[in-house]
């Protein structure tokens, strides 16, 4: 294949130690629509046979060139390239990463459409083994939009600039743009400075609403993955950057600043998970944003919880009460340990009745929360609800969650779903979990489709009614609240056997903004010892109190008698069917009791019950079995 002289465009791409990458790299490029180009492969010193792969890779494709040099990092291999491209337009293509087959075609029809000096594109995140996950190359939007064309981004701001991905790659520049630009040699992070200096030369950027960049994710030794004590030249960054911006004739720079360093500490700091260095980062963060007068700006889409720890707040508080059975106790503190979240507030709550101050169990208590950092142990509590009060009370974080001992949340659950509530502006979070041994999901919803999907998958989250929140499970562990909204209107857990039901019905009905919980269920142990209230024996008596506790919740003042029907309906199947009696007798008695307490409720014979209930559950009620 021959080259024009100068061809279109040239590609430079960096290769240091991604021997199991840069074929796949190199033949996304060979297989471009577009065909004069030209590559400058800088093999930066690698020592994984990288150098290899190359050679395998490119073949006897005239395009490639390969120059060798000692290592120099991404910077300096970057700048060599560049010393050498000949084409009027340019662009990076990091060696570990591919783009589409249109990728360059797409790119330089529009650059030559639009005669924009610049062009960018979506992106497609590709992890090692997971979901791939396209992104506008907008910090402050997700969604690509199909079909749309390629749009004109106004950069006369400097807060207009910074919605941007600063990235190298993903564009396309004209050498005129860029010409003399270096990369900034022995910093990581290179890409900010680099890209700043470019959109300070010009009024706008195009880009095409397509995921035409693919990147790598997960790769051992990437950049964006660091969370060694390198990530702290983050803030000689920010200085780098609020040093190029200064003195040039465009506005918008302190909030541009502001955001951006929300922003990129999130970035960095948001990997860590090391309780200590991520403390220190998060100290340097609040002392740079102090320094130059700042406040987090959560505008670059930044979940909410690292405004808080930037602000000194605690983002979430999980309760968790006990009655001092340690096994359970120890497997939810354990999945607590390995929240990414890993400043939550978590509060162990012992069941005064069951755990006393002068018991062995007590102390057992004390021993686990002295392993697990951020966990306090609170006194002054009767039984599960007193408990869960008792950690409502004391809660500081932004966020409450309840769980039972014994539940185990996944290690993203915590960050996922108080940034879910903080975009949807939502009070009441619930979603779905994964119950027993083989962990079979339940969507957390009576009946499917109980609550319409459009509703449920709306980021926005939806208002609530009292309908809604009868086909909600009671579940207390895959539910979120707001405390500020709690406190507001004194919902607190009532005594008796549909307290947390009853609790998160009072929540619905009194929330202006629920969001559905897709991802990140909690696992629900299915263990006699972890579901106590669940197993428990109790008449019918108590379960009938129980129930009536929502006469005395204003929230709830609303509840019709078919509500009411369905959900005593929903209580004696869940008891028929999981509650451990004794003995035959004790059985029989409850089962008596149903019927006696039944016949009272007119409005089970027009009640639309769960589709779940049977007939012998309908027998029990009396009602017609068929």
């Amino acid at each position: 294949m021959t080259l024009s002289t100068p061809p279109l465009i040239s590609l430079v791409v960096p290769v240091y130690n991604v021997a199991d990458y840069v074929g796949d790299c190199i033949a996304s490029l060979k297989a471009q629509t577009l065909t004069d180009f030209e590559v400058i492969v800088i093999d930066d010193g690698s020592t994984d046979g990288s150098a290899d792969q190359l050679r395998r890779a490119i073949g006897d494709d005239p395009r490639f060139r390969v120059i060798l040099q000692p290592n120099a990092g991404l910077s300096g291999a970057r700048n060599t390239g560049l010393d050498h491209v000949s084409a009027p337009v340019i662009g990076f293509v990091d060696s570990d990463d591919r783009v589409a087959p249109d990728y360059l075609s797409q790119m330089y029809a529009v650059l030559e459409d639009t005669g924009a000096d610049w062009v960018s594109c979506g992106i497609s995140f590709c992890p090692k083994g997971g979901e791939v996950r396209t992104h506008t190359g907008l910090h402050d939007a997700w969604a690509l939009e199909d079909g749309a064309a390629p749009e004109r981004h106004d950069l006369s701001n400097w807060c207009d600039v910074v919605r941007h991905f600063p990235s190298a790659w993903n564009k396309l520049y004209r050498a005129d743009l860029i010409a003399g630009l270096r990369f900034d040699v022995g910093t990581l992070y290179e890409d900010h400075a680099y890209f700043w200096q470019a959109a300070a030369r010009t009024d706008h950027l195009v880009r095409i609403n397509r995921p035409l960049y693919l990147q790598t994710q997960g790769r051992e030794g990437q950049i964006t993955a660091e969370t060694s004590d390198v990530i702290f030249q983050q803030f000689d960054v920010l200085d780098r950057l609020a040093g190029l911006a200064e003195g040039l004739d465009r506005p918008g720079l302190d909030a541009a600043l502001r955001r951006i360093a929300t922003r990129l500490t999130f970035e960095r700091g948001g990997l860590v998970q090391d309780r200590a260095r991520r403390a220190r980062f998060v100290r340097q963060a609040q002392d740079w944003m102090a320094a130059h007068g700042f406040a987090p700006d959560c505008t670059l889409s930044v979940p909410i919880w690292w405004q808080d720890l930037l602000t000194g707040a605690v983002p979430v508080t999980v309760v968790v009460p006990s009655d001092g059975t340690m096994a359970p106790l120890t497997e939810t503190l354990s999945s607590l340990a390995r929240q990414t979240l890993c400043e939550a507030e978590i509060l162990l709550v012992p069941d005064e009745s069951r755990a006393m101050a002068t018991t062995p169990e007590r102390a057992a208590l004390f021993a686990a929360a002295a392993v697990h950092p951020g966990v306090s142990v609170l006194s002054g509590a009767q039984g599960v609800h007193g408990a869960r009060n008792r950690g409502l009370d004391m809660a500081r974080g932004r966020y409450v969650v309840f769980l039972d001992a014994g539940d185990r949340l996944p290690p993203r659950a915590l960050a996922n779903w108080a940034s879910r509530l903080s975009v949807a502006q939502a009070s009441v979070g619930f979603g779905g979990m994964y119950l027993g041994p083989d962990e079979t999901f339940h969507s957390g919803l009576h009946q499917r489709d109980g609550i319409a999907a459009v509703r449920l998958e709306d980021e926005a989250g939806f208002v609530p009614t009292l309908d809604d929140g009868i086909e909600v499970h009671g579940h207390p562990s895959v539910k979120m609240f707001n405390r500020a909204f709690l406190q507001r209107y004194n919902l607190q857990f009532p005594k008796g056997a549909l307290s947390s039901t009853l609790f998160m019905l009072d929540a619905l009905a009194q929330s202006q903004r629920a969001v559905y919980l897709p991802y990140f269920g909690a696992r629900i142990a299915t263990r006699p010892e972890c579901r106590k209230l669940w197993r428990g024996p109790l008449t019918a008596e108590a379960l009938w109190e129980g129930l009536m506790a929502q006469d005395t919740m204003p929230g709830l003042a609303a509840m019709s008698p078919a509500h009411k029907a369905r959900l005593w309906a929903r209580m004696i199947w869940e008891k028929i069917n999981y509650a451990d009696f004794p003995d035959v007798q004790t059985r029989a008695q409850f089962e008596k009791q149903v019927l006696a307490l039944s016949v009272q409720m007119d409005a089970l014979n027009q009640a639309p019950l769960d589709p779940f209930i049977g007939p012998r559950v309908r027998g029990l009620l009396g009602l017609n079995a068929g």
